[in-house]
């Protein structure tokens, strides 16, 4: 599918400042499972780390000019995913956060969420797009993968 008509099924639609915060809270929960799996720590532990990185986005009064939220809008108007973006400097994007809602995953919504977010970023004079993956999320790294990105580099732990 060409990046013309990515656009036509998949839009970007900046969200109101109090959904950015219940995203944030949201995010909190699936960070925390995500680091639980990663570094093998229990559910509480997880939590306490994924609030501690957090906590100065959901304790603010507004959120960071650079910190950027999306729906994610398909072809049918709905609602079909978020986005978390990071403008770090004047030309690098980092992907903070994506995530397709559970029942539209299958459908090619992650694709083309990140054409629409190259895209994005083009119309702003970005010249690098980043983003974290963990080791455990083989799916993501695939849409990565497919959608041109590569590995720029691997964290390792070891619990002692």
């Amino acid at each position: 599918m060409s990046a013309e008509q990515l656009q036509a099924v998949m839009r970007l639609s900046s969200m109101k400042p109090y959904a950015a915060k219940d995203l944030l809270h949201y995010y909190a929960e699936s960070y925390a499972r995500d680091i639980s799996q990663a570094q093998d720590v229990d559910q509480e532990e997880a939590q306490r780390i994924a609030q501690k990185w957090l906590l100065p986005f959901l304790s603010a009064e507004t959120l960071p000019e650079n910190e950027l939220f999306f729906d994610l809008i398909n072809r049918e108007n709905q609602v079909v995913g978020k986005v978390w973006l990071t403008h770090r400097s004047d030309n690098i994007l980092f992907i903070t956060y994506l995530e397709i809602d559970e029942d539209q995953r299958g459908k090619g919504y992650a694709q083309q969420a990140m054409s629409e977010i190259e895209t994005f970023a083009k119309g702003r004079d970005v010249k690098q797009l980043w983003l974290h993956v963990f080791a455990h999320n083989q799916a993501a790294q695939h849409v990565y993968e497919k959608s041109g990105y590569t590995c720029s580099g691997i964290q390792m732990f070891k619990k002692i």
